[in-house]
């Protein structure tokens, strides 16, 4: 087995009318927006560049990436490049906003895989907390920023070529991609082919129910990892296939511990139980609050982060130490209610995990029975053929 590299390198010969494409193909492409494409493909001009033409001129060396994994995604679009599959993919249409005060993450590109077939990849969260708080306010909001310019997007490129689409991204990007699907008009939907949702978290309820969901459904295509978190947030109503990682628990999020063997995901039947109790115990919790409970408790805890004066993960990650006494400064200066407010969720989070414990250790322990008896009976009914 391997991962989207081997992929590649294995099945890289092979031109999309050789092999058609696929999921593993559209998480490659998925991984690739997460690339900072600014001064390249930014200004578009039909596709002039293409995956080899971009590699020959240097990038994406020295490029800042927003992927956790930069290393490995420079080496997979080294891979991509030397292939015969994907050398010749057309990239074009770059767009990426940050907008704190929005509080909005947002980028996408454009693959031209032939002239009246392109995939556009959304980006998925990056490492900025106004990506990780506009993640957390789907919580309680039925439409976040990036969400609606993600259908800006898709309406904007439907506006300059006639083509058919085909809608993907990762974590986040894969929920963008979704919406934009279910929120183009009727006449851009029916252009839309696919929609590839690699372990992207889902939406609330009501946002299920609009027609532009029932009417693209069947045409979402969505892949998570055994031990998957972040793919199904808020997703008790969509259809997932589970893909083998060799990754341990949320690092099994990197799309590069996804397992890829003979052109295909490596399918498990089940996601595990550590996958289980913490899908049971967040969205558990999550029913337990209002949206103007979740607001509050969001709004609270990332006011707590902005006290540190870091801006991406890393910045908080290495100073930790440091940050500690800002983050206990504003707590102490936080509004009594709303601090009230924060303890109360993070204990009902607590209550949430600990309840999840003892239902899967009670449904554990009642299987267990089963299969003792079961066993049993097997075994006495053996018993008595063999003496009649």
């Amino acid at each position: 087995m391997g991962n989207i590299i081997t992929y590649v390198q294995e099945k890289g010969h092979l031109a999309f009318d050789e092999l058609g494409f696929n999921e593993v193909d559209s998480l490659i492409l998925s991984e690739l927006s997460y690339l900072s494409y600014e001064g390249w493909v930014d200004r578009p001009v039909a596709f002039e560049m293409t995956i080899g033409r971009l590699h020959a001129e240097g990038f994406p060396a020295n490029r800042p990436s927003n992927d956790y994994s930069p290393d490995r995604c420079e080496q997979l679009f080294h891979a991509l490049a030397e292939s015969r599959r994907f050398r010749d993919v057309g990239v074009d249409f770059f767009d990426s906003e940050i907008d704190p005060r929005e509080e909005k993450q947002f980028a996408a590109v454009t693959f031209r895989l032939s002239p009246r077939l392109h995939y556009i990849a959304y980006r998925g969260t990056d490492n900025t907390f106004v990506g990780w708080k506009e993640d957390l306010n789907m919580s309680f909001l039925e439409d976040i920023p990036a969400q609606k310019s993600a259908v800006t997007y898709l309406e904007r490129l439907a506006g300059r070529m006639r083509s058919t689409w085909i809608l993907g991204g990762h974590s986040k990007g894969g929920n963008l991609a979704v919406y934009a699907g279910m929120s183009a008009p009727p006449k851009l939907q029916r252009d839309v082919a696919l929609i590839y949702d690699h372990d992207g978290p889902g939406f609330l309820d009501r946002v299920l129910q609009r027609p532009g969901f029932q009417a693209i459904q069947d045409r979402i295509y969505k892949t998570v990892p055994e031990s998957a978190v972040v793919g199904l947030l808020l997703a008790e109503h969509e259809q997932y296939t589970i893909v083998e990682s060799d990754a341990k628990a949320i690092m099994q999020h990197d799309p590069f511990s996804w397992q890829v063997e003979n052109g295909e995901f490596v399918r498990v039947q089940d996601t595990d139980i550590l996958s289980k109790a913490t899908d049971r115990t967040l969205n558990h919790w999550l029913s337990t609050m209002d949206d103007g409970a979740r607001r509050t408790f969001v709004d609270a805890l990332y006011g707590l982060i902005q006290a540190t004066g870091a801006t991406t993960l890393p910045e908080l990650t290495e100073n930790w130490r440091g940050n500690i006494p800002s983050v206990y400064f504003a707590i102490r200066q936080m509004d009594p209610q709303i601090r009230k407010a924060l303890f109360e969720t993070v204990g009902g989070l607590v209550r949430a995990s600990g309840e999840s414990v003892w239902e899967m250790l009670d449904e554990r322990l009642a299987q267990t029975r089963e299969d003792v008896r079961n066993d049993f009976i097997e075994r006495f009914q053996r018993w008595r053929d063999a003496r009649e």
